[in-house]
């Protein structure tokens, strides 16, 4: 069978393609030129020798032509190439967000590509799509915002600046690149990660502030939404999502108050233990719980830190002053995981975990030598679950009596730490921390869907002790100290930070309050 092959074109327009030019990819190409690709959308192939009289059969095979907005012949549209048909979102951006900033600090001129398969059919997929941009403000006002969407067998990108960055300004934003990437990987990953510690780290003499969102979806699943901002004043971040929702916001410009590295560390320890009781006393979800843990640790983590460990800062507070406060900066942060209704017998019985903390810091005084300071942290939680009979037993709850054989448990718990201290005439006159712990628990007991039992059980439990003859000695009287003196005075400084914080188990305080007699054991 001899004769002409043809070929359909992205935009359904015909090409001849004769038999010697067949033979030469380049005569062949040249007789594509000017359709949407160079690549037929549809070969026909000769699928078998037709019976005398009768015509052939031609057998078309799916359309996979890629169609471009702009011609791909640059870095950028290269990699979109090779991964917009990828099967999940990461594979589809990855590296693409460090590339495209990349590519706009180092010319700074606007960039926009959008690629999809053309034809008859797309590359199925799992029905994964996400969108995501970056909006990155210089000090100067200037503004560059970064935009990436996919779906499944496309992708689009766009980067476009509101005026031309001078070469400091590209500068600062091509540093965000391996930033914006971290933060996108985990925004798209199967489950979300956060991964926002490099996009709060801008350099803020140059840049204002930093935004990011990212939303993603998979059929069958509830969508992802994340929201990030970051400026001098604040750091803030917001997710939903198929498990839950965090919410938190730090104050980034109160860095008087900042510890040094040590302390901070062990007040993030500090607060990473309580959120893990909590976890553990509610029955959270551990997973969840590790994300809004991470998430908190990199927002309060504090940019421009110095070698020492310590903050520069004007005004920072003394060594006794800093040693009764936890040294991170102000917060407030909770996580609601979504409520479930694993009993069908009783829909009202939810399984939910909600938890909430805070810290809050007030400087008052007209300078050093009269100043107060006081600081409280506060913390929330409130949550139900199911659970069997005993640690032996199997949970199986259905509308049949028999399996209704379980235990409905209800938390309500609250903390508090409240830190004063005070000078007058530059002396210490008041040093303090008081500490309290709630808790509330009711259990129903129910065999063969009866309630059997029904308790509540509070505990409560509190103690103050009062620093100022133990911190008065160690307050700096201006001379330089011995060796020695340095060294002791740093140990019980120490040992007075390591008793900072929450405590959210009154059992607990109820220990401390035998063991301590207003001062340090």
């Amino acid at each position: 069978m001899m004769g002409n092959l043809t070929a359909i074109t992205a935009d359904a327009k015909l090409a001849t393609v004769s038999p010697s030019a067949a033979k030469s990819p380049a005569a062949a190409n040249k007789a594509f030129a000017g359709t949407a690709s160079a690549v037929p959308s549809v070969v026909v192939t000769l699928s078998g020798i037709a019976a005398p009289g009768q015509p052939p059969t031609y057998g078309f095979p799916p359309a996979q032509t890629p169609l471009w907005q702009a011609p791909a012949r640059d870095p950028v549209s290269a990699m979109m190439g090779r991964q917009y048909t990828a099967g999940s979102m990461q594979g589809r951006f990855d590296g693409l967000g460090r590339a495209l900033l990349e590519r706009f600090a180092a010319d700074g001129g606007d960039f926009s590509q959008s690629v999809r398969l053309g034809g008859v059919s797309a590359a199925s997929g799992n029905g994964a799509n996400a969108t995501t941009t970056l909006t990155v403000r210089t000090a100067s006002g200037k503004s560059v915002v970064l935009d990436m969407t996919t779906e499944d067998g496309s992708l689009a990108v766009g980067v476009h600046g509101s005026a031309v960055l001078d070469d400091a300004e590209r500068a600062a934003v091509g540093k965000l690149a391996d930033a914006f990437q971290k933060a996108l990987d985990g925004a798209v990953s199967t489950p979300p990660r956060i991964d926002l510690e490099g996009l709060a780290g801008f350099d803020p003499a140059v840049l204002s502030s930093v935004d990011f969102t990212a939303r993603s979806a998979e059929a069958g699943h509830a969508p992802t939404n994340l929201v990030f901002h970051a400026d001098a004043a604040t750091h803030s971040l917001t997710l939903s999502g198929e498990s839950g929702s965090i919410d938190m916001a730090v104050d980034a410009q109160a860095t008087a108050i900042l510890g040094s590295r040590t302390q901070r560390a062990e007040a993030l320890a500090g607060y990473l233990r309580q959120f893990d009781a909590a976890a553990m006393r509610g029955q959270g979800d551990r997973n969840f719980m590790a994300m809004f843990k991470s998430a908190f640790g990199q927002l309060t983590a504090p940019p421009g830190v110095s070698s020492s460990g310590v903050v520069p800062t004007a005004g920072a507070l003394s060594a006794v002053q800093a040693s009764v406060l936890t040294g991170l900066p102000d917060f407030h942060a909770s996580i609601v995981q979504t409520a479930g209704a694993p009993n069908p017998m009783k829909p009202s019985e939810k399984d939910g975990f909600a938890y909430s903390v805070s810290q809050e810091t007030r400087v008052s005084g007209n300078g050093a030598l009269d100043r107060g300071v006081s600081q409280n942290v506060h913390s929330q939680l409130s949550a139900s679950y199911h659970s069997p009979l005993s640690a032996d037993s199997a949970l199986m709850l259905t509308l049949d009596p028999k399996s209704q054989n379980y235990v409905y448990t209800h938390v309500e718990d609250v903390a508090d730490s409240q830190t004063d201290v005070a000078y007058e005439m530059g002396r210490l006159a008041r040093a303090s921390i008081t500490r309290s712990a709630s808790q509330r628990t009711e259990r129903s007991r129910y065999v063969m869907a009866r309630l059997v039992e029904q308790t509540t059980v509070p505990h409560d439990a509190s103690e103050t002790r009062d620093l100022l003859d133990l911190l008065r000695p160690l307050d700096d009287d201006g001379s330089a100290p011995t060796r020695q003196k340095q060294a002791y005075r740093d140990q019980a400084l120490a040992a007075v930070h390591a008793t900072v914080g929450l405590e959210a188990d009154p059992s607990v305080l109820d220990r401390r309050r035998a063991q301590l007699t207003g001062v340090i054991a």
